[in-house]
């Protein structure tokens, strides 16, 4: 073999090698995609008087949350699940590309259907009320243009909104009560939920969550 063409066979192998060795790191930075079919769902924490609990959906348990803890979204199947929390006990008909928030508040546990983006071009912002207020609004700072809308108490509300960098209060019905959040940066195509939890005090803290999902589990 010529001087040359030991020196383009070494070329090709050295080539070769990195790239197999990148395409297999690569493997692992990326979570599965859903299956068809599969239903979302998350588990809230929102009981004061409860402390860290596990959450389970059928026999399979999603790890410990403590008060005002706000999971992932997991996947299931579409169909009946099971959901339990600190000894109590949920089920819903899941319905496929829909997403769910299992919340425990008050000492029971309830299934809740979340708003999912239909507007790829837009932003979801969402308000959860676990607080005793009958109502909160989420309103923008300044202007004060109501966002989403007189919540109910252990209800949601989520809108459709452009994307942008937005200043966000919340306040009850008289605006007695009134907090604003830091500012948010929304992206299209991301769904952001506000949750107002209410402390053994009596006061209203807030949590600005980001949805993400996770395949893994």
């Amino acid at each position: 073999m010529t001087y040359f063409r030991k020196v383009f066979v070494v070329f090709c192998v050295l080539a070769f090698v990195p790239f197999h060795v990148s395409a297999n790191d690569d493997e692992g930075l990326y979570a599965p995609p859903a299956p068809d079919g599969s239903a979302f769902f998350r588990f809230v924490h929102a009981d004061v008087k409860a402390g860290e609990t596990s959450a389970q959906a059928g026999s399979k348990s999603y790890g410990a949350l403590g008060f005002e803890d706000v999971s992932t979204y997991f996947v299931t199947p579409e169909g009946p699940v099971s959901f339990s929390m600190n000894g109590l006990s949920a089920s819903g008909e899941l319905s496929a590309d829909h997403y769910y928030s299992i919340v425990m508040e008050d000492g029971r546990l309830r299934v809740l259907e979340d708003q999912k983006i239909e507007n790829p071009q837009k932003s979801l912002i969402g308000l959860y009320n676990f607080t005793a207020q009958d109502a909160l609004t989420l309103q923008t700072g300044g202007k004060a243009i109501a966002v989403v809308e007189d919540v109910a108490s252990g209800q949601s509300g989520a809108r459709e909104i452009n994307a942008l960098k937005i200043e966000l209060d919340i306040v009850n019905a008289d605006e007695s009560i009134k907090q604003s959040l830091e500012p948010t940066v929304l992206e299209r195509g991301q769904a952001f939920s506000v949750f107002a939890f209410q402390d053994q005090k009596g006061g209203i803290n807030l949590k600005t969550v980001k949805a993400e999902t996770d395949t893994t589990q």
